[in-house]
């Protein structure tokens, strides 16, 4: 009779066991999905806060904030602001590095900002930060008005001739207009000494003559070599005769404006680096005009609202032989008013933050 021995299955563990085993792939295959997935989240959040800070820190370098007055209003050591922007916002902060005794001058800053992404539907914690630096330069655009025309280059009067030369200044906003200037200044021996026909007002003497004629022109407080080698970044360099946006415009050489019967307005910064010959029946100027050599009155009606300075070449340390220009002749009207109003706007381009090359930094947390 057979013995009958009992023998132990193995189908079933070995099949426990390569469940288990796939169970552990799967689940290593899903967590490896999982951790590659949070670092493509994880990378596209610093990305987009990176985006984010560099949007605020232009945002805020672009932003200029002024009084009732339109005057500028430099941002103080220390200055904060959180400005909100899509997918998140930055918080910016500025600080002082190179603040000059001279008020005016020109401060140096370093501006940081922070970016920071927001994913409404996972709450309000951010889920990536990053911060970027600039180091920048606040621009006043500071005028040392000390005339309403200062004609560095002298003034040849003519028999003849009528207008106005107003040194008081004539901005419609009476709390806004600043002190009386001279109407016109120029060296010394070099003015008008006859001013029958002109009206005139400012400060006392309204017609002002002393110093050499490169002292008067550095009184402008102007760096004329500078403004004319890059310096000063022109919106257009031929004028733009008609714009009402007050851009700036440098042109090169000697500029003729308008002919025969012309009637012609301009408004914003015109520098000329030669001579500035005006043309036409009537002429207006809404702003600020840098003249490098002589001006030429030839147009039967001339104006100027806001600030005027010719002859500024005087600077170079060999004065160039510029004649003086000539006021005055039978029917010729010129009138040149103080007005901080159009000084302003003229000058607004020039106001604000300009970032200094190669001083931009995206590891400031570390750095």
């Amino acid at each position: 009779m057979p013995v009958l021995s009992s023998r132990r299955g193995f189908a079933l563990p070995l099949t426990i066991l390569l469940i288990a085993l796939l169970t552990v792939m799967l689940t290593a295959g899903f967590s490896r999905l999982q951790v590659e997935r949070q670092i493509a989240d994880g990378a596209g959040n610093v990305s987009t806060a990176l985006t984010i800070a560099q949007s605020g820190l232009q945002t805020y370098l672009g932003t200029v904030n002024t009084d009732a007055c339109t005057r500028p209003i430099r941002p103080p050591d220390g200055d904060s602001v959180r400005i909100n922007l899509t997918g998140g916002y930055a918080d910016v902060v500025a600080r002082v590095v190179q603040r000059p005794l001279d008020t005016l001058k020109t401060w140096t800053y370093v501006v940081r900002s922070t970016g920071y992404v927001i994913h409404p539907l996972a709450g309000p914690e951010p889920r990536a930060r990053r911060t970027v630096a600039q180091f920048a330069r606040w621009q006043t655009g500071h005028l040392d008005i000390r005339a309403a025309w200062t004609a560095t280059e002298g003034i040849n009067r003519v028999p003849g001739g009528s207008g106005e030369f107003r040194g008081r200044d004539q901005n419609p906003t009476p709390e806004c207009r600043q002190p009386d200037i001279n109407a016109i200044r120029a060296p010394l021996g070099e003015g008008p000494s006859d001013m029958s026909g002109y009206g005139t007002d400012g400060a006392s003497p309204n017609v002002y003559s002393d110093g050499t004629a490169e002292a008067v022109a550095d009184s402008t407080g102007i760096d004329w070599f500078a403004t004319i080698t890059g310096g000063l970044t022109p919106d257009y360099t031929s004028v733009q005769l008609g714009n009402l946006d007050y851009p700036v415009q440098v042109i090169t050489g000697n500029l003729t404006i308008g002919s025969g019967a012309s009637v012609i307005e301009g408004t914003g910064l015109l520098v000329v680096t030669g001579d500035l010959r005006i043309r036409g029946a009537s002429f207006k100027w809404y702003g600020v005009v840098l003249v490098g050599r002589q001006l030429k009155f030839d147009a039967a009606d001339q104006r100027f609202y806001g600030y005027l300075v010719s002859g500024l070449q005087e600077q170079d340390s060999i004065p160039p032989n510029i004649p003086p220009t000539k006021l005055g002749g039978a029917g010729d009207y010129t009138s040149i008013h103080f007005n901080t109003a159009y000084i302003r706007r003229a000058m607004e381009p020039l106001i604000g933050f300009v970032p200094i090359g190669n001083a931009w930094m995206d590891n400031w947390a570390t750095y």
